[in-house]
């Protein structure tokens, strides 16, 4: 026994530093807290036919504990490697902006790597709800973690305090694009991956993060709603122009916006299909209501026309 736990002794003290080593010796960990917890509680809750001398009784003790050390060894491991994973994260997302900055100063409204890489973790954390969250619990209360508020549902209280610090980091990056549509739709398409990958693939995470996950929603739809504000409603604005012809200053601009934002990418297929409605709406209502009213006949565009190219928007 003590030959094996030098195993447990060997895989606390690794150190990698990238994320993926370290997502691996958690899940190495898991797997030695799990198999530590099972001895334990055979050991514990056995029940021989008779009562054990008193040499084999201590020998249970010293055992016993001897695996509760190790165990707790193992628990303080799980509980630093994830706050290493998540620190590791939050810093690559730092020095990503950083980056990106240079390498792409317009933006892009793809999800990006560290929503990515960070949703994958708390995924892998809600897939192993049965054996992290009484870990996670532990770690609190023997202080090798942060606090968790609600100590029913630990797993869901670390998930809460977490995520935050992700969304406050898109919302910085997001900042520094120059076209505030794209903001919009970079901050939509990240949003819509969180709930995609932790509330539709888990049912845990479905039944305890629902009031994160109705507050997500509410941020979406207030970014579906001012996108079309922002990004659209200035082509529509032509219109209303004092010059001889509205209509070549309608057309320039809308010809500009569509080539731009065609190239933009919205993975989503009900969110693109959503906003794809919402600015047919807006731009084709319009400008079938300045033909009509204006007896306008020679068109470089008709509006079927219009609709169907806004029908190609966003597919990257």
């Amino acid at each position: 026994m003590l030959k094996m736990l030098i195993f447990v002794d060997a895989i606390v003290a690794l150190d990698p530093c990238e994320v993926a080593g370290l997502e691996q010796k958690m899940h190495i960990l898991l797997c030695v807290h799990g198999a530590l917890s099972a001895a334990l509680s055979q050991l514990r809750f056995s029940s021989p036919s008779r009562l054990p001398s008193a040499q084999v009784a201590r020998i249970q003790r010293e055992i016993a504990s001897l695996l509760s050390a190790k165990d707790d060894e193992a628990t303080q491991a799980i509980s630093g490697t994830m706050s290493q994973i998540w620190g590791c994260l939050m810093e690559s997302m730092d020095a990503s902006i950083r980056i990106q900055k240079i390498q792409t100063p317009h933006g892009s409204s793809d999800v990006h790597n560290v929503t990515r890489a960070a949703t994958d973790h708390f995924g892998y954390l809600w897939d192993n709800y049965s054996s992290v969250t009484p870990i996670v619990f532990q770690a609190a209360c023997r202080g090798y973690a942060a606090e968790v508020g609600d100590t029913k549902h630990p797993l869901a209280s670390l998930t809460i305090q977490m995520m935050p610090c992700l969304e406050e980091k898109l919302d910085r990056w997001s900042k520094s694009f120059p076209d505030q549509g794209l903001r919009f739709l970079f901050m939509m398409n990240n949003y819509c991956y969180i709930l995609q990958q932790l509330h539709d693939h888990n049912t845990h995470a479905r039944n305890l993060l629902h009031l994160y996950f109705a507050q997500l929603s509410r941020k979406i739809k207030s970014h579906e709603l001012r996108y079309p504000e922002v990004s659209w409603a200035p082509v529509l604005s032509c219109l209303r122009y004092r010059g001889s012809s509205p209509l070549p200053k309608f057309e320039r601009t809308f010809c500009k916006t569509y080539n731009a934002q065609k190239l933009w990418k919205v993975p989503d297929p009900e969110l693109r299909e959503r906003l794809r409605k919402a600015i047919t709406k807006k731009i084709v209502s319009g400008y079938t209501n300045y033909i009509k009213d204006n007896g306008v006949t020679t068109l470089k565009f008709s509006p079927q026309e219009l609709q169907e190219m806004l029908r190609e928007l966003f597919e990257g």
